[in-house]
């Protein structure tokens, strides 16, 4: 009988999984597609410098030495692969460039519940626009897969974060140190209430600029 097993961060997909994980597929498919996004997908091997001329993943990235002597490395994410596709095309797109993948990954990190080292992910992306409508639109296909896999409200909701809606309050208030408050408030969510309002009076801000935040 065959003793080996599985390599420690990955899965198996038996009949019930595999239903399970089309499902999820296809719902990513229709939503996109649903908002006039095009499947893109690139391979799973790539040269390692796209990820390195990023600085980041470092340790993580799963990366060797090919028979033909090129660093190459298992896409730990989708984005520098999609940078070069639409590089290397770049003359030939029309934008805005409405796309979508469901790309397959590899990272070297520590397993974990949910997270695995092989692993889904849904890249959807509005390219070659500084509209705000294409935020709301990407924003607009998460909702409805969540709303598609019946996620309740209660369950998940969308939380938006605008730095020039947020410098626009700061400035209301009279706030100089800007970056400083900003930094502040990112972590408010993890904070305790006092242990927030503290960090705020250590930053300089008086009670009725506390308030007004």
């Amino acid at each position: 009988t065959m003793k080996t097993q599985n390599l420690t961060g990955t899965r198996d997909f038996y009949p019930e999984e595999m239903r399970a994980l089309q499902y999820i597929i296809s719902t990513w498919k229709k939503a996109a597609e649903k908002y006039g996004y095009d499947e893109v997908d690139g391979p799973l091997l790539e040269p390692a410098e796209l990820w390195k001329q990023k600085g980041e993943l470092g340790e993580q990235m799963y990366n060797f030495t090919d028979k033909g002597d090129r660093e190459v490395a298992i896409r730990p994410e989708f984005t520098p692969s999609l940078a070069r596709m639409v590089a290397q095309k770049q003359k030939a797109l029309t934008k805005p460039l409405r796309w979508y993948g469901i790309i397959r990954c590899w990272r070297y990190e520590r397993p974990q519940s949910g997270r695995l080292r092989e692993f889904f992910q849904f890249n959807i992306d509005c390219l070659g626009t500084e509209s705000m409508k294409a935020d709301a639109e990407v924003i607009a296909v998460a909702v409805e897969i969540l709303r598609q896999l019946n996620v309740t409200p209660k369950e998940a909701y969308v939380r938006i974060s605008n730095r020039k809606l947020m410098k626009g309050l700061l400035d209301e208030i009279d706030v100089s140190n800007v970056k400083d408050i900003e930094k502040i408030i990112d972590k408010k969510d993890k904070l305790p209430e006092k242990d927030f309002e503290e960090m705020l009076k250590d930053a300089g801000l008086k009670k009725e600029q506390i308030f007004g935040l």
